[in-house]
């Protein structure tokens, strides 16, 4: 949400042209980045499920080589990634709003623009 926020503030014309085309392809590729950790599951090895009766809970037990060198990598893409892209985002709707202030003549009221991001 954040980045579409830029994306609104840096180009204002075209975001009039969005359809709920763009908006379904965006929720679809969303929806597919989601699937990565199930299907990680039960491509590496599906057998390692083990259910607790006293809990009701269903755990993974991963004990794959595999997972030594997947699991880093797939919490740095999926934890990291998206985190470094909403922070960098918010900063770049800030560095719009400054520079949309000392081009007018009136201040900025910073509060507005930090209830956006």
């Amino acid at each position: 949400m954040t980045m579409f926020k830029l994306l609104m503030l840096k180009y204002p014309m075209r975001s009039i042209t969005w359809n709920a085309g763009h908006a379904h392809k965006v929720c679809a590729g969303i929806w597919l980045i989601s699937l990565y950790w199930p299907i990680c599951y039960l491509l590496v090895q599906k057998y390692d499920v083990a259910f607790d009766y006293r809990l009701y809970a269903c755990t993974f037990q991963f004990s794959s080589n595999i997972w030594k060198v997947l699991h880093p990598i797939s919490s740095t893409i999926l934890y990291l990634v998206p985190n470094l892209v909403i922070i960098v985002a918010a900063v770049m709707i800030l560095v719009v709003a400054r520079r949309v202030a000392k081009e007018s003549r009136q201040g900025l009221k910073w509060q507005g623009v930090m209830t956006v991001c």
